[in-house]
């Protein structure tokens, strides 16, 4: 619900999350709401998008 009111507000165009590399149940969770990896990594933290507009 919180990404359909960023998206409905029109002041976000893309939300960033990270995960522990390795937690494969957050990774599927986020995929599956529309979040692709970018490639960049913090530390042990794999870092995702989504992009809203």
């Amino acid at each position: 619900m919180i990404l359909d009111m960023m998206k409905t507000d029109g002041r976000y165009d893309k939300v960033y999350l990270c995960y522990i590399d390795g937690n494969e149940a957050a990774r599927h969770m986020y995929e599956k709401l529309g979040f692709k990896a970018t490639g960049e990594e913090d530390e042990d933290e794999i870092i995702m998008v989504k992009e809203l507009a």
